[in-house]
């Protein structure tokens, strides 16, 4: 092989760009199905998720346990905890940097949670720093089911509104203010935190003016440990702060239900739909949602996988077309080897021993690659957002490189045996 330097490296470049793209996208793979798996944390231990319709604009649902004491086939009896949450998208812009003409704004949602979704939370979300008075988490998610004045928020919040704290110490005395401005369909509100101040826009889902002016005030009394939770929201407090700045009862986004112990969650689901049906809920178990995200994303990295597979067969190919062409080019020097001895069985091993050479190299260049690069694009990709180590498909990985060894082993064979086949005297005819 090494006579032929720029066809010998061309096909091991081959091969290793080929094995090294495979390889990543096998590790993305994998490392998607891990994020997407249903998870205690991801759900906050819910096991059934209920989300409004279009029929759900003539039979509004704002308040779940309501609904639950006033339908007589709500299945509340396999039921353990009922939660809801509802959304507000809000704008904020620091106004101590307008003014000097400096326009920094972030768009978000603020979240209003329940005393149902609460109780779940405090099970599963930590917090990095909480306000002085409150010593445990379960007592912030307690304050936070039971109170209208308080609030936590995420580390990423803070950091848009570029309002940095040491962490491990206790958070200090952070006050938002919330005012609505009269006479208008969408509503201004100011943050006030320490020195970092903000005007924030909320528009009235319900579209309509709001006629008084409204002023709230609540305390951020912690900072989750987790950018990302079920509620999903940066900024969350009881959702009757929600309510009081909408002017009316806002409606939920989506409401959860945990199945009591011993209960099939299926039929759980199913009795929950039907008995919400004149309200257009829409009732599905959280594991089959993932499950079925979990399908769509595999089936479209495999898609891109068996495209990128496809470059191996050609490289596989070529490798045979080089095999072929090195039995035709050395057609004396087999009948050479033939003349002083060497058995047919022997010659047909060279070649396939220098096929090997090829293939191999190529191979463990292209595995050794891809493990780099793919770790490297996981890192990148989900180890800062997730906070979590994927395991390596080492199986998977593996059984590819041995498949593309014996499938370039089987291209060899045939030039190999052509090889043994031609006699002396038919090879060093026109010496």
């Amino acid at each position: 092989p090494l006579s032929n330097r720029f066809r010998t490296g061309t096909a091991m470049l081959l091969f290793a760009m080929v094995i090294t793209t495979v390889t990543v996208m096998s590790m993305v793979i994998r490392a998607t199905e891990v994020v997407t798996e249903p998870s205690e944390e991801r759900t906050a231990g819910f096991d059934i998720v209920m989300s409004p319709s279009l029929l759900s604009f003539f039979d509004p649902v704002t308040d779940i346990h309501e609904e639950a004491e006033r339908r007589s086939d709500f299945p509340s009896e396999q039921l353990a905890v009922l939660g809801s949450i509802a959304r507000m998208r809000v704008t904020a812009r620091q106004l101590e940097l307008a003014v000097v003409g400096v326009d920094r704004t972030i768009t978000d949602e603020m979240t209003g949670i329940d005393a149902g979704y609460a109780q779940q939370a405090a099970l599963h979300y930590g917090f990095q720093m909480r306000a002085e008075g409150f010593e445990s988490d379960e007592a912030v998610w307690q304050a936070l089911a039971g109170r209208d004045d308080v609030a936590v928020v995420t580390s990423r919040w803070m950091e848009d509104l570029h309002f940095h704290l040491e962490e491990g110490g206790t958070l200090p005395l952070l006050t938002v203010e919330l005012s609505n401005r009269p006479g208008v369909v969408t509503s201004g509100a100011s943050f006030s935190m320490g020195g970092v101040q903000a005007e924030v826009s909320i528009a009235s889902p319900t579209g309509t003016a709001v006629r008084k002016e409204l002023t709230h005030i609540v305390q951020i009394i912690g900072i989750l440990e987790a950018d990302d939770t079920l509620a999903e929201g940066t900024f969350q407090m009881n959702r009757r702060v929600l309510d009081f700045l909408n002017g009316e009862p806002l409606r939920p986004n989506v409401f959860y239900a945990k199945v009591a112990e011993g209960e099939s969650v299926a039929e759980t689901a199913r009795a929950l739909e039907r008995s919400m049906l004149s309200s257009g809920l829409n009732a599905a178990p959280l594991s089959e949602l993932f499950a079925a995200g979990q399908a769509v994303l595999r089936g479209i990295l495999g898609l891109f996988q068996g495209f990128l597979a496809l470059g191996l067969v050609v490289g596989i190919a070529g490798l045979g077309v080089i095999s072929i062409r090195t039995v035709t080019e050395r057609r004396q020097q087999i009948g050479v080897l033939r003349a002083i001895g060497y058995p047919s069985g022997t010659v047909a091993l060279l070649f396939v021993l220098e096929a090997n050479f090829i293939a191999l190299t190529g191979i463990l260049l292209g595995g050794i690659t891809g493990l780099i690069l793919g770790d490297k694009s996981i890192g990148q990709a989900y180890d800062m957002a997730t906070q979590q180590s994927f395991p390596t498909p080492w199986l998977t990985i593996a059984g590819m490189l041995l498949a593309a060894w014996l499938s370039s082993l089987l291209t060899t064979i045939l030039p190999a045996w052509q090889a043994s086949r031609i006699y002396p005297a038919e090879a060093l005819r026109y010496e």
